[in-house]
């Protein structure tokens, strides 16, 4: 079985794991501390359990790109404690709470485990300070459709020949414009082994809160 697959078959566990009525981890995880669901955010119990789950491969480099206080990226890290995440946030877009960064270092300082670095600036202008050999990219920043348009193509030389690249906010009409059209402008450079869409059918759902697309990619 080759790397490509693999990301497939590890996807797919990852997603059946949080199918259920109660989500769960994947035997790889070491465990996740329950306070971790507590931090503030927008993303649910079963979105960062996925996220945990996906994040569990050995040895690899995950980067979340748009943390807010940090619901997912300190599921990663806390369940996985060799995981190697960078996380970056220009604390820019106004969600109407105060004092996000205070909070956001507070949760990585208490659930990190010396596993994460944090970038503060906008990723798009960050250059070379962006790790390469990504394995799995989050993109939860500005969901503008020209946003996430160029998301698809900016970040390709960050990532591994084969990656894992998740999109939050997936049932947003300008999520899914913008990631299309970016993906159809990143097709001389890699190609979409496969997707998948994964909603409540409705906004604020239970399970995928606005939807997450997850794509393997593979470069060409």
């Amino acid at each position: 079985m080759d790397r490509a697959e693999k990301l497939i078959n590890h996807v797919e566990s990852s997603i059946a794991a949080v199918s259920g009525t109660d989500p769960i981890l994947i035997d790889t995880v070491s465990g996740i501390d329950p306070d971790v669901l507590n931090v503030e955010g927008f993303s649910t119990k079963t979105q960062r359990y996925l996220t945990a789950n996906l994040c569990s491969l050995p040895k690899i480099t995950y980067l979340e790109l748009g943390l807010f206080h940090g619901g997912t990226f300190c599921a990663a890290i806390n369940a996985n404690p060799e995981l190697i995440a960078v996380g970056v946030d220009d604390f820019s877009q106004d969600f109407s709470t105060k004092d996000v960064r205070q909070s956001l270092m507070g949760s990585l300082d208490k659930f990190g485990k010396k596993n994460w670095h944090f970038i503060e600036g906008d990723a798009f202008n960050l250059g070379n300070i962006l790790p390469k050999n990504v394995d799995i990219l989050f993109y939860d920043a500005v969901h503008s459709e020209e946003a996430q348009c160029k998301a698809m193509t900016h970040f390709i030389d960050n990532l591994s020949d084969e990656a894992i690249i998740i999109v939050d906010d997936a049932d947003w009409i300008p999520v899914i414009t913008g990631t299309r059209q970016g993906l159809k402008n990143a097709g001389d450079r890699m190609r979409v082994l496969k997707e998948w869409h994964l909603t409540d059918g409705r906004h604020d759902g239970p399970k995928f809160h606005n939807g997450l697309l997850i794509f393997v990619i593979q470069k060409i």
